[in-house]
């Protein structure tokens, strides 16, 4: 567990501009969204989108890996957190999501518990 809050706050530090490593190639976009893609995909990171969406988020880190629940895909803001099917969204049964500066996209691991744990801005868990 201490492994997957340590990558939420990475995750968090690099869309608050803290991170000294720069953002991927393919997130040079000129007035784009900050988004943090980690958990189980091949290239976690921050990715720049204009108009970003779950599905683009996905896509731009690799795709998710094998051991991934795609079922669980965890979208954390400030002060929620959004579980959502990816499977569902893929296979046209879900609407894709939107994204917003500074989500943080989670893709757990199948022997993980469904939500990483984070602190929220004002320290609760």
């Amino acid at each position: 567990m201490k492994a997957i809050t340590a990558l939420c706050f990475m995750g968090l530090a690099l869309v608050a501009g803290y991170s000294q490593t720069p953002p991927p190639a393919s997130s040079t976009q000129t007035d784009s969204v900050g988004i943090v893609v980690l958990g189980q995909v091949k290239m976690p990171g921050l990715y720049k989108f204009t108009m970003p969406n779950l599905v683009d988020a996905i896509a731009a880190a690799g795709g998710v890996q094998p051991q991934a629940v795609s079922s669980r895909v965890e979208i954390i803001r400030l002060r929620e957190r959004i579980s959502v099917d990816l499977g569902a969204i893929l296979s046209g049964k879900a609407a894709n999501r939107q994204l917003q500066q500074g989500d943080l996209i989670y893709v757990p691991r199948r022997s993980e518990s469904p939500t990483p744990p984070i602190l929220i801005a004002d320290g609760r868990r």
